[in-house]
């Protein structure tokens, strides 16, 4: 359920990317992605506290957060704010019928590398036919 629920809300922005370039092609690709992430953050927020006020007393712990934590969920926020901004700024240059598939084997292939770098991970024959499949659907689709 939660994973075809990223996969909707990955749609939903995609679509409202494209959306926005159409409907305002002298606005700002920052306003944007500050907007998206602004309602993204108070989104959690929420989401956070309806589950924090669920749960038992007994069961919410006062420790601090590891700084660790902190730096990677900063890392991330920034790579995903500068993925927003750069996909928004495309979408005003390339159709939507090559962008998306573009940036989707584009992430493909970069979470595979970093997945082998970061975490030692080492791609199975699966992964590669999965990025091999993803690959000839893009010069499918745009031959």
């Amino acid at each position: 359920m939660l994973l075809a629920l990223c996969g909707l809300a990955n749609g939903v922005t995609d679509l409202s990317q494209k959306w926005f370039v159409k409907a305002m092609p002298e606005g700002a690709v920052t306003v944007f992605s500050f907007y998206t992430y602004i309602f993204a953050a108070l989104t959690l927020f929420l989401v956070f506290l309806f589950f924090r006020l669920r749960s038992p007393k007994e069961e919410r712990t006062h420790e601090p957060m590891p700084r660790r934590v902190l730096l990677f969920v900063l890392f991330m926020s920034l790579t995903l704010i500068l993925t927003s901004y750069f996909k928004t700024l495309a979408a005003g240059f390339l159709p939507s019928a090559q962008l998306y598939p573009l940036n989707q084997g584009a992430t493909l292939i970069l979470s595979t590398a970093m997945a082998a770098v970061f975490f030692g991970e080492k791609p199975n024959a699966k992964c590669i036919a999965g990025i091999l499949c993803a690959f000839v659907g893009l010069i499918v689709m745009n031959v």
